[in-house]
């Protein structure tokens, strides 16, 4: 009776909760409409952060960009603003202010307009937060990661959680308290490198302690070219499996819950009413602009449906652009690539499943440009599956994620994102490919997710093709199997002469273009911008160096090489 007890007030919470989520996202759906929000990053590791660059010179560059990109946007109404980075706590609070002011005068201002700025513990006094509230921010986020200094160790950061010193997090948290109110969230992560359950739900019960109103808490993620990720390949760290991911999923939800913090997002939770309008408006894929070196952004214009720009992440050579071209993103016209309006729809879709009030009807009915959702649905047999297994639930709200699809929601969205055979953009120029179009000679695949299957089906029509000479496919996250098939391709392809897989090719792709290399007679020209390139990589690609002869140019800026590959590399050049 107890269990059952249990049950019947869990459900319960978990009805309420799911009521609470969907009356915040529905009453934010018609400002969204009508609603751009502006991304600031700051970078972390340049000399700007520094102090080296003048004040002014800074203020001027990225004035000028926001004047640039805020001209390029479809829509005018202010939502948001987030100073994020890096190390976005290191800007001058002038600087802030300015920021704020010139976008609230190039846009329109109907409601309270939340601006957000990072901090890390232990950077920043109580007089330097009265000074950033003074400058416009409303609200600030606390990168605490874990009260467990162990665990911080581990994860390589400085600040200090406990005592002999007095706490860093503490003390910023309490600070940040007394001068923001409830408008203070802090950031931690879970299933860490050795992490215990108990480690956990100490720092779940520390943060419920601290008094803030809102807490993030993700999964730790083992990205590609960090240390710790350096580390799990040596087999010197051991990442958790799925069924300990799911307990420690289930212990931050319930333990939050009980503090009076609901998820309206799968990693946010907050007091009623002390949700972040710039995190719902991000997870229902809403407008953005972007500014500063790195910084991202995604939109509609005047004339198209939606764009995607990507700024120079290198901070002086995206203070010469900003100088030269009054904006810092990488291609003259500052916009990447276009989104096409089915790639939108399942943009809003992937990221909006991840609020617990899902993707409205609404909101949905007018990403899909005429469709109807099942429409779109039809074509992805994983998406379809988790409707009919109650994974996923589309109903007159909207379609959302159940409690049984939250638990296993990232591998599910991995599933969809696999099995999503809508890709327009790709579709078409297959079409043109296959018809050996003499205009298309150019290929650009930019930021267009392209599954093993898409990839494989690609490489095939390219390799009858006479006619394309340049591909492009920059950070378009092609993975073992499609990259290699692509690589393949390379070598009985007579036409091609250029190729960019900047931050494209994962795991064996490296290698497979280098074994392409070596028989490859016609390509000139190859971009490797930014690439992760782990040792043995870097090996095979110098040996194929050494035996390609028709290669002239080679962009290799910025990769991520040890010492040993990149000696290999000049060795062979």
């Amino acid at each position: 009776p107890g269990e059952q007890k249990r049950k019947t007030n869990l459900k319960s919470t978990c009805k309420r909760q799911q009521m609470q989520a969907t009356s915040i996202v529905h009453r934010l759906v018609p400002r969204l409409r009508e609603s751009i929000s502006v991304y600031v990053h700051w970078p972390s590791d340049a000399k700007l952060c520094k102090g080296d660059v003048p004040l002014g010179r800074l203020q001027e560059a990225f004035l000028t960009e926001l004047t640039t990109v805020l001209r390029w946007k479809a829509k005018s109404n202010l939502l948001s603003i987030y100073f994020g980075g890096g190390s976005p706590i290191l800007a001058q609070p002038a600087l802030i202010q300015s920021i704020v002011s010139a976008a609230r005068a190039q846009t329109t201002v109907k409601e309270p307009v939340e601006v957000i700025l990072e901090v890390n513990p232990g950077t920043a006094t109580r007089e330097e937060l009265e000074a950033f509230k003074a400058a416009g921010v409303t609200r600030l986020s606390i990168n605490v990661r874990s009260f467990d200094d162990s665990l911080l160790t581990k994860l390589g950061l400085k600040h200090r959680a406990v005592p002999p010193r007095l706490p860093d997090a503490h003390r910023t948290i309490s600070d940040a308290l007394q001068v923001f109110g409830s408008a203070v969230s802090i950031d931690l992560m879970y299933a860490l490198p050795g992490q215990t359950l108990e480690q956990c739900e100490h720092d779940l019960t520390a943060a419920a302690a601290c008094g803030v109103s809102h807490v993030s808490a993700y999964e730790h993620t083992y990205n590609r070219g960090t240390p710790l990720h350096e580390a799990r390949s040596k087999g010197e760290v051991t990442k958790h499996s799925n069924a300990e991911s799911v307990e420690f999923f289930q212990l931050v939800h319930s333990q939050l819950a009980r503090a009076g913090l609901q998820p309206y997002e799968t990693c946010s939770f907050a007091r009623p009413g002390c949700e972040s309008l710039h995190n719902i408006a991000y997870g229902l894929a809403a407008d953005w602009v972007a500014i500063g070196p790195g910084a991202h952004g995604s939109h509609a214009t005047q004339s198209e449906p939606r764009v995607r720009t990507r700024n120079i992440p290198n901070p002086e050579r995206w203070l010469a652009a900003v100088s030269q071209h009054k904006h810092g993103a990488m291609k003259a016209k500052a916009r990447d690539s276009s989104v096409c309006a089915t790639g939108h729809f399942w943009e809003t879709l992937t990221s909006g499943l991840r609020l617990t009030a899902g993707v409205p009807l609404p909101l949905l009915l007018t990403r899909t440009y005429g469709l109807s959702p099942q429409q779109v649905f039809k074509n992805n047999d994983k998406l379809r599956e988790a409707l009919e297994s109650q994974l996923l639930v589309l109903d007159d709200d909207g379609i959302r994620a159940t409690q049984t699809g939250a638990l296993a929601l990232d591998d599910l969205l991995d599933q969809i994102k696999m099995a999503n055979k809508m890709n327009l953009e790709l579709c078409e120029d297959l079409e043109r490919l296959r018809q050996n179009d003499p205009e298309l000679t150019y290929l650009e695949l930019e930021e267009s997710y392209i599954s093993d299957e898409e990839a494989c089906i690609l490489a095939e029509a390219l390799k009858a093709n006479t006619v394309i000479e340049t591909l492009d496919f920059g950070e378009s996250n092609i993975h073992a199997t499609g990259a290699v098939a692509l690589a393949g391709m390379l070598k009985v392809n007579t036409t091609v002469t250029e190729l960019s897989v900047f931050r494209s090719f994962i795991d064996k792709g490296v290698v497979a273009l280098a074994d392409m290399l070596k028989v490859n007679t016609t390509l000139t020209k190859l971009i490797l911008f930014g690439s992760f390139i782990y040792p043995k990589e870097s090996v095979a690609l110098a040996d194929a160096l050494k035996i390609n002869m028709t290669l002239t140019q080679l962009n290799l800026a910025e990769i991520n090489v040890d010492t040993a590959g990149a000696v290999a590399l000049a060795d062979a050049l």
